[in-house]
């Protein structure tokens, strides 16, 4: 009862499984298998991000990073995204984070989510002698051009220290990526902003 037209777009997700688990490999395509159905999905989910990045619909949380010791002088937060439906259902990034990536909206993401920890760090500045955010950078964002001067931009906007705000990136993205990540990152680093590898020695 299947569409010739899903009946391919089927077969082209099952083509993208497939190389995701290297060469000459096979996958089945199976409507049941969540991964798949969510690839399936994902332009649905592309145009749900553009929707949420306009309508101010992404939401930021928190967690605290502590260190093993807890002798560390600072206070450590990892910015955590979200997107919330206009019914108030909050939606994790599990569901749509894959999909920003595959259709390159990651650097919109990104940039939204630092004008919203940046105005948020500006309102407290008693945070700014104790506190640091550590924000996630896509493999996408590393070397996209304009993401640095979009982020001294936003420094200059909100006017708070550097040495507050870490960026995360993943072991994996920097080597993929390493010249153009060792270019944004020596950039930024030269205004006074620190970094920390992801997922390290995966």
């Amino acid at each position: 009862y299947i569409t010739a037209p899903e009946l391919l777009k089927d077969a082209d997700i099952a083509c993208i499984a497939a190389k995701r688990k290297g060469s000459n490999q096979l996958h089945f395509y199976d409507d049941k298998d969540k991964e798949l159905l969510d690839q399936r999905n994902a332009p649905k989910w592309a145009v749900r991000i553009a929707q949420a990045i306009e309508h101010d619909e992404l939401l930021l949380y928190y967690q605290p990073i502590k260190g093993i010791s807890g002798n560390a002088h600072k206070k450590r937060m990892e910015i955590l995204l979200r997107i919330q439906e206009p019914c108030g259902r909050i939606l994790s990034p599990a569901q749509f984070i894959a999909a920003a990536e595959r259709f390159k909206l990651m650097p919109e993401v990104d940039k939204e989510v630092i004008r919203k920890a940046f105005l948020w760090l500006s309102m407290h500045e008693e945070l700014w002698h104790d506190h640091c955010l550590s924000i996630n950078l896509s493999g996408n964002s590393l070397g996209a051009e304009g993401m640095v001067d979009y982020i001294e931009a936003q420094l200059r906007r909100f006017a708070i220290p550097s040495k507050c705000i870490c960026f995360e990136i993943t072991e994996t993205s920097a080597i993929q990526n390493r010249n153009r990540a060792m270019e944004m990152l020596n950039l930024l680093r030269q205004q006074g902003f620190s970094f920390a590898l992801d997922d390290f020695g995966s």
